[in-house]
């Protein structure tokens, strides 16, 4: 007997067809964009923080951006010369920014929107990238920010991610840059 098949008895094989696989419509996940953003920021600050301290570099921004940390007080009333009240006072024309601190400026602030940030981290967030002390020193003074509220956002994107003790959570808000105040006043907020 043949191999050939019977036309009046038997079916010839039908041969499989390709079916394209199914792809389930694609997903905005854009919380765990800005999730990772942020974490990404904060990933950038702590390595930029260790490096400083590791490398015997000052995180004193007091000494390393003097307009930044320290506010220039009056003198005394009787250092001041009394104006005349029939002079005008002449202003100093305002100068123009740089390109260097706009863009210090600009960078200030886009990080700002992405994450949580101390003044002293941000100052050295752009130290890290390399702006010159008097960009960092402008983008600083301009920068529109509530640091309280920053503190009280980063205490938040911590317990978020991470379990803290209340001491571990004011420690780690300190280890950012915050000062005492803020991350006192955060961990009560968050708590």
């Amino acid at each position: 007997m043949s191999n050939q098949f019977n036309t009046q008895t038997q079916t010839p094989p039908q041969q499989p067809q390709w079916v394209p696989p199914v792809q389930p419509p694609k997903k905005k996940r854009t919380g765990l964009k800005i999730l990772l953003a942020s974490m990404a920021a904060l990933f950038v600050t702590v390595v930029a923080c260790t490096a400083a301290v590791a490398g015997g570099g000052s995180t004193d921004t007091a000494t390393e951006f003097p307009s930044v940390a320290v506010e220039q007080t009056e003198k005394p009333a009787a250092d001041k010369p009394t104006a005349d009240p029939t002079e005008k006072a002449e202003k100093p024309a305002a100068r123009e920014a740089t390109r260097g601190e706009q863009n210090a400026l600009r960078s200030a602030e886009s990080y700002l929107e992405t994450s949580a940030f101390s003044k002293k981290g941000l100052a050295a967030q752009l130290k890290f990238e390399e702006y010159s002390k008097s960009e960092i020193a402008y983008a600083m003074k301009n920068v529109e920010a509530d640091w309280n509220a920053e503190a009280v956002e980063s205490a938040e994107s911590y317990l978020e991610t991470t379990s803290f003790s209340k001491s571990e959570l004011l420690a780690q808000l300190k280890f950012e840059g915050f000062t005492d105040a803020q991350a006192e006043q955060a961990v009560k907020a968050v708590y």
